[in-house]
């Protein structure tokens, strides 16, 4: 075992929500998966390796174990107000498999407002034939 550090991560993420009650103020519940990855990881300053052969050996292993996949759990509320709506949520994410750069479940605290740059129009003609 070896410390590491690393500049960031980067994570890429499908959810779907589904809003079980429609009106100003809608709860919603979403499950989705992704990738998540440690991005540009390092050894810490004072790791020291008896080869340059080892080195880039361990340097291969870290980038090998920098990325993993992932579920997730989110659940929130949005208040609508015409095409605004502002919104909160708590999203759990799955822990990586063993042996991976990072440990444990991810957990998300997010809020923010939504803009609606359209409407869309559903419904059923008859006809046309």
């Amino acid at each position: 075992a070896r410390s590491m550090t690393f500049d960031r991560l980067r994570r890429y993420q499908f959810s779907m929500t589904g809003y079980p009650i429609r009106g100003e103020l809608e709860p919603y519940i979403g499950l989705g998966f992704g990738v998540l990855q440690v991005v540009n990881p390092q050894f810490g300053s004072n790791e020291v390796f008896s080869s340059a052969e080892e080195a880039a050996l361990s340097a291969d292993e870290a980038h090998q174990r920098s990325a993993t996949g992932f579920m997730s759990l989110m659940a929130g509320v949005q208040f609508r107000v015409g095409r605004m709506a502002a919104f909160g949520q708590y999203q759990i994410t799955s822990s990586p498999s063993a042996g991976n750069l990072l440990k444990g479940p991810g957990h998300s605290l997010m809020g923010g407002l939504r803009f609606s740059l359209g409407s869309s129009k559903e419904g059923v003609r008859g006809g046309g034939y």
